[in-house]
């Protein structure tokens, strides 16, 4: 009899479904970014010659100008603050101070791993349908349609509500919670601190990784986001620059975190090794994202430390709170050098 299928026999084929999409998903989106990448390379039109200082690119013209008091003194005073937030962390976990927060009752596994599969999928969609339909659009046009397309990939986490899963169950699955122990001021104040605590050591490690690279002859300025070439070419409104913060800073760390921390390493976590899960969810964070096989390596760390707050934290404030504030850290340093320094 032709009737509707049973609940046990529709959550196998799910599951079977999910289970042979994910990776395909994972592969397709890597392909697309690495496009994205070439295409974006290929466009490129450098105007004057660019030198490194860690892993940001400054003029010729900067780097020869005499650096004043005022510089060095917040360069120093950064450096610091910075010294002060890494000290204080490493007090912490020697002295075994941090302890994990548990999530209870949460969802299966299967549920997780569903909300990422069909956030790629939609991702994959929607970048065809752009390519498809939208012949030469404006600046403005890409950065609001972007904003507008991230944000409602929101929705996906309503899925497991079809199989009659309360939203307060998924939202708190995800880490769209916070604890009893703590507070929503204090995850915000967790991420931006463990930002400034990273910040310095991870600019050193980027320029050991850029002189690598020089070493053999690849540009490591190819491994920007297009975002930041839009920038560069100093071309945008004011109303577009307030997009760009909008998606930058807002969106794309919210949805970001929710799918790749939220959804995608919890899944990992609860299927294979927690240092395994850190490291492949970040490897997959890394290169899905448009900067190339050459900024894999500086963000797989990125993802890495999101991860870790994520694990440490449960609650997904911290890592958007740290995602958010290196958004828009590094946004405003270009805004700064090419609409107002230049």
């Amino acid at each position: 009899m032709a009737h509707f299928l049973t609940l046990k026999k529709l959550n196998l084929n799910r599951d079977s479904l999910f289970n042979f999409l994910l990776p395909l998903l994972i592969f397709i989106s890597i392909l697309n970014a690495l496009e994205s990448s070439n295409a974006n390379n290929h466009d490129k039109k450098i105007k004057t010659k660019t030198y490194s200082s860690s892993v940001f690119y400054v003029n010729k013209k900067i780097l020869d100008k005499t650096i004043d008091k005022k510089e060095i003194i917040l360069s120093l005073s950064f450096v610091f603050i910075s010294g002060l937030f890494l000290a204080y962390y490493a007090y912490l976990f020697l002295f075994k101070k941090i302890t994990k927060i548990k999530i209870k009752d949460s969802l299966s596994p299967g549920f997780l791993r569903d909300i990422f599969s069909i956030y790629l999928l939609s991702t994959i969609i929607f970048n065809s349908l752009f390519k498809t339909f939208l012949k030469n659009p404006s600046i403005e046009t890409i950065i609001k349609i972007n904003s507008i397309t991230t944000a409602s990939l929101f929705l996906i986490v309503l899925f497991p509500i079809f199989y009659k899963i309360k939203p307060k169950k998924i939202f708190k699955s995800i880490g769209l919670y916070v604890d009893k122990k703590t507070s929503i001021i204090k995850e915000i104040s967790i991420g931006i601190s463990v930002f400034f605590a990273l910040i310095i050591p991870f600019f050193f490690i980027m320029t050991i990784y850029a002189q690598i690279l020089k070493y053999f002859k690849i540009d490591f300025s190819k491994a920007t986001h297009p975002i930041i070439d839009l920038i560069k070419e100093n071309s945008l409104t004011l109303n577009s620059s307030i997009w760009i913060f909008i998606l930058g800073v807002v969106i794309s760390p919210i949805i970001e975190e929710i799918m790749f921390r939220g959804a995608f390493y919890y899944f990992l976590k609860n299927k294979i090794n927690t240092t395994f899960a850190i490291l492949i969810s970040s490897l997959v964070f890394a290169s899905i994202h448009p900067q190339g096989l050459i900024g894999i390596f500086p963000l797989t760390i990125i993802g890495g430390i999101l991860a870790f707050l994520r694990e440490y934290r449960s609650s997904l404030i911290s890592s958007i709170s740290a995602h958010a504030i290196l958004n828009f850290s590094i946004l405003s340093l270009y805004f700064f050098k090419y609409k107002f320094y230049s």
